[in-house]
């Protein structure tokens, strides 16, 4: 006995030409892809890691000194002798090493600004405890100031300690045909991210933001899948 069987393959071919067709053109996934990279590396900035070093003493002791101006002219806070002599201890014994540096930034920003919150979190980290001379005027001017003003302070000293500033506003996501270039507007932010050598020889640790890992070349398999699995659904 003769059996025919006749099998019909035109819906499996109109599902693979609609999967090919919408792979074709990569760019809806590629944005997709840059949006989720751009994240992830906010992510590091704002976790200021894995494997980020601390702003030196002597560089956070710079930063100081490059918003002071601004802030004394539009300061709510009367400069005192008390606070200049508190001022001159404080920076003595950062400069000997003897105190970490980010007591004298929250010190700063809360005198000349107004706000005292991070000034309060400084103290309490820094200073209680340790012997200073100056421990109790330096709380008690904290809790002054941060009943007076007890987040603008804040504000300021947050956005004054955060390992490389704004540079994470800078990321951008772009899609070229074919490709898909993520990194910041800033030419030197490469720098930043990979480790260098800047002037007078002094060395740039690595804070890596932008790097591809195995988990997001995994993400970029599930979203070309998807887009194909979506294509063949909708037929």
């Amino acid at each position: 006995m003769r059996i025919s069987l006749t099998v019909s393959t035109a819906t499996g071919r109109r599902r693979v030409e609609a999967i090919v067709s919408a792979l074709s053109d990569l760019t809806p996934i590629l944005r997709r892809f840059g949006a989720y990279l751009r994240a992830r590396a906010k992510a590091r900035f704002e976790a200021e890691g894995p494997g980020w070093q601390p702003l030196a003493q002597s560089t956070a002791h710079r930063l100081i000194h490059t918003f002071t101006g601004r802030l004394t002219r539009t300061g709510s806070v009367r400069e005192t002798a008390a606070h200049r002599r508190l001022r001159q201890q404080l920076r003595r014994d950062v400069k000997a090493d003897r105190l970490d540096a980010r007591v004298l930034t929250a010190f700063e920003r809360a005198t000349r600004s107004g706000g005292g919150g991070a000034l309060g979190a400084a103290v309490r980290a820094h200073v209680l405890g340790r012997g200073f001379a100056y421990e109790k005027r330096l709380g008690a001017l904290a809790r002054t100031l941060d009943r007076k003003s007890p987040s603008r302070g804040k504000r300021a000293i947050t956005r004054h300690q955060r390992l490389l500033g704004r540079l994470a506003s800078t990321l951008r996501a772009e899609v070229k045909r074919t490709s898909l270039v993520v990194g910041s507007i800033v030419e030197w932010a490469g720098a930043h991210n990979a480790g260098a050598t800047v002037g007078h020889g002094a060395h740039l640790p690595a804070r890596t933001f932008i790097e591809l890992e195995d988990g997001d070349i995994d993400v970029l398999s599930e979203l070309i899948s998807e887009r194909g699995a979506n294509a063949a659904e909708e037929l």
